[in-house]
């Protein structure tokens, strides 16, 4: 009796420490939402932060605004990174980094199709630039720093623009971090009937190293299921 006291007593604290900490949701508009990417702050950043319209759209914005009469209210989206202003990401680079040429190489022939300026501006899944005379589009499928080589391959649909698998970062636990150890693992399997917020931590890592959940990897970009 005095065992399940203490364990009731720290599934409390769990869930007092879990109220404590600042949750980050997505936003109320799909075409604006940067979770995405705000998800790699951590949880003393997020306790200094405010989203005050993640609860509105765009569109419900600009009419706040125009009722207010601020002069934003009209003003065209910005587009690409906003950051950098009225410049192309490549020259922006250039700036902190120096630009490393390269070569095009056709990932199916092996053939060189032209030089690459800057390697260090090309991002894979792009639409190779610079590359003339193509009977169709060229797209970037991987690079090769050390070795001076931008692969790509024709049309948008080639396998090699497509992967099942990706390395990661170590991640960034926002809550609390899905169960990894053994032991909590079997105790999580044997309470989740009776325990709501030892089976919510179950169900992120249902079998133990195994984390289902969704990502998002660039803006606008639909949050699609992985393992």
């Amino acid at each position: 009796q005095q065992q399940q006291q203490q364990q009731q007593l720290q599934q409390q604290q769990q869930q007092q420490q879990q109220q404590q900490q600042p949750v980050l949701l997505a936003g109320a508009d799909v075409l604006k939402d940067q979770t995405y990417f705000l998800a790699g702050l951590n949880q003393q950043q997020l306790a200094h932060a405010m989203f005050p319209v993640g609860h509105l759209s765009k569109a419900d914005v600009r009419q706040i605004a125009a009722a207010a009469h601020l002069p934003m209210a009209s003003k065209r989206s910005s587009a690409g990174i906003c950051f950098i202003g009225r410049r192309s990401f490549g020259r922006f680079l250039e700036d902190y980094l120096t630009p490393k040429p390269g070569v095009y190489v056709d990932v199916d022939s092996g053939w060189h199709l032209g030089s690459c300026s800057n390697m260090l501006a090309v991002t894979v899944g792009q639409r190779a630039v610079g590359l003339g005379g193509q009977q169709e589009r060229v797209y970037v499928a991987g690079k090769h720093l050390a070795a001076g080589v931008v692969y790509v391959a024709r049309g948008h649909e080639h396998p090699a623009l497509y992967s099942s698998r990706v390395l990661l970062l170590p991640p960034s636990w926002l809550s609390n971090a899905p169960l990894t150890n053994t032991t909590d693992c079997v105790a999580a399997g044997a309470s989740s009937t009776s325990s709501p917020s030892r089976s919510s931590s179950s169900s992120r890592s249902s079998s133990c190293g195994v984390l289902q959940c969704s990502y998002k990897a660039r803006y606008r970009q639909p949050a699609a299921a992985c393992t």
